[in-house]
């Protein structure tokens, strides 16, 4: 059990961190739609500032985070929650003229989130032979679920959708106020005396790290698309209610949440390679239901299912990526900038088949993915033999 390993309270920590991170998420998938309205925006107008938001975090990944790896991992967490946590309080306040500014500072701010959080979760998963890394992703659902069930009632009693946004900026800076004073880190690795200047040349050394690397490009799309168009699609294309539409995100997030958890105890048994097979196609059994169907609680119900499969996705393609290596620090910052990647090029697709064609051609683009998934598993060349059974 993780509450008996030394780093536990290292873990719960990561786990509030990540949920803290996801409520905002969660905050603005519910209000995506009144931001849209009171930045008088249209759905590709918006992409633009996600894609610059995006391009920002790889950025971030590419040039800030592998020179950072250095840092004791209280303080690069902290420093990642904190700055994200300002970020988002800025984006929920600012003017139309300012938007721009606003979201690249919270690329920066996610682009650290995502490495550091990963990075740290990988090393206490290395040391203590336990899967941590799906316990720690499942604080980011679990997050994104309560915040979108707290938007939903504030939005409901009146209130306007920068104080929800505001409530999620606290969160993040407590909780980096937290990382910086808990102990018990691990040790943060000396680094390699040749170590990339940027987190991208690894590849040219390992190009077999690109296919767990499209994988997650193909899961975080996935789960980034869910953060933005999902209630807008059961709401404006199905016809669903502020209260429905939330509902069904939470539905998502919540199955993503108990999908982690339950792929945490499997993980490691199952194996990696055989975990993505399974979530790439039963995410898109589940995707496609989502996109046929004309009923927002059957849509809702597929959401459920496709949270829980693709859930495990994100966390086994970094096991893939990072087993037997020792420069963890560098491979996962390559591997989340190349699924940076896919949000990147996304928004501004996904904007451009919204106002075309309509919310559902732009979920049929999200449901697509699931095959990344799955052709990463079935192409994915095996380990050599002595790895422990969870990094197969």
């Amino acid at each position: 059990m993780l509450v008996r390993s030394r780093y536990s309270l290292v873990i719960i920590t990561l786990f509030f961190g990540y949920a803290s991170f996801g409520t905002f998420w969660g905050v603005w998938v519910v209000v995506f739609g009144d931001f849209l309205a009171l930045h008088h925006l249209t759905a590709g107008g918006a992409s633009l500032f996600l894609a610059a938001l995006s391009a920002t975090s790889i950025a971030t990944m590419t040039g800030v985070a592998p020179s950072l790896v250095k840092l004791p991992r209280r303080i690069s967490v902290a420093l990642a929650l904190a700055f994200n946590g300002v970020a988002v309080l800025v984006l929920g306040v600012a003017p139309r003229g300012w938007l721009l500014a606003a979201f690249v500072l919270t690329g920066v701010g996610t682009g650290l989130i995502d490495v550091f959080m990963s990075l740290a979760a990988q090393q206490l998963e290395m040391s203590e032979g336990k899967p941590v890394l799906q316990w720690v992703h499942a604080g980011y659902s679990a997050g994104a679920a309560v915040g979108a069930l707290g938007a939903a009632l504030l939005l409901l009693s009146g209130f306007e959708p920068w104080l929800a946004i505001a409530v999620t900026a606290a969160l993040q800076v407590s909780a980096g106020v937290a990382s910086f004073y808990i102990s018990g880190w691990p040790e943060t690795p000396a680094p390699a005396a040749r170590s990339p200047r940027l987190s991208l040349s690894v590849f040219a050394a390992a190009p077999a790290l690109l296919l767990p690397s499209v994988v997650l490009m193909a899961a975080f799309f996935i789960e980034g698309s869910m953060d933005v168009w999902s209630v807008l699609y059961l709401r404006r294309t199905l016809g669903a209610s502020v209260t429905t539409g939330a509902l069904g995100f939470v539905a998502f997030a919540t199955a993503t949440a108990v999908g982690r958890v339950f792929a945490a105890r499997v993980l490691f048994g199952l194996g990696y390679r055989r975990t993505l097979l399974v979530s790439g196609l039963s995410s898109m059994a589940a995707g496609a239901v989502a996109i046929l169907t004309t009923s927002p609680v059957v849509a809702g119900g597929a959401f459920l299912v496709l949270g829980f499969t693709v859930s495990a996705a994100a966390p086994a393609a970094f096991g893939l990526g990072t087993a037997g290596r020792q420069d963890a620090g560098v491979v996962i910052a390559a591997m989340t900038t190349v699924g940076y990647g896919g949000f990147v090029l996304g928004p501004p697709i996904s904007g451009w088949l919204a106002s075309s064609f309509g919310l559902r051609a732009t979920m049929a683009l999200v449901v697509s993915s699931t095959i990344g998934i799955a052709a990463g598993a079935l192409f994915h060349k095996r380990p050599p033999a002595g790895l422990p059974p969870g990094q197969l």
